[in-house]
C-alpha cells in the first residue's frame, strides 16, 4: 500500500534544494517536482520552481522543522 503525500512547499530551486537536504537530515522522505507553464516563465523569468511533497504521515514534522529554520533566519 503506498502513503498519500501532500505539498509542504514551492519554493525557487536554489531555496528548496536546501530544505530538500534538511528534511532528508531529520529522516523525512520528500519528493521534489518542478512547476512547468509559460505563464509562470513569463510572471517570475527562467527560475526553476520546486513543489516539495512529504507523506502525510510526516507534514507536521516536517513544517516544524522548517519553521524553526524561518524563525532563525528572521532573528
Amino acid at each position: 500500500m503506498y502513503e498519500a503525500y501532500e505539498l509542504l512547499l514551492e519554493k525557487e530551486k536554489i531555496w528548496a534544494e536546501m530544505y530538500i537536504k534538511l528534511l532528508e537530515e531529520n529522516d523525512i522522505i520528500c519528493k521534489a517536482i518542478p512547476v512547468n507553464g509559460v505563464g509562470l516563465s513569463m510572471k517570475i523569468g527562467s527560475q526553476d520552481i520546486l513543489r516539495i511533497y512529504v507523506p502525510t504521515s510526516a507534514k507536521a514534522k516536517a513544517e516544524k522543522i522548517l519553521n524553526e529554520v524561518l524563525k532563525d533566519d528572521q532573528s
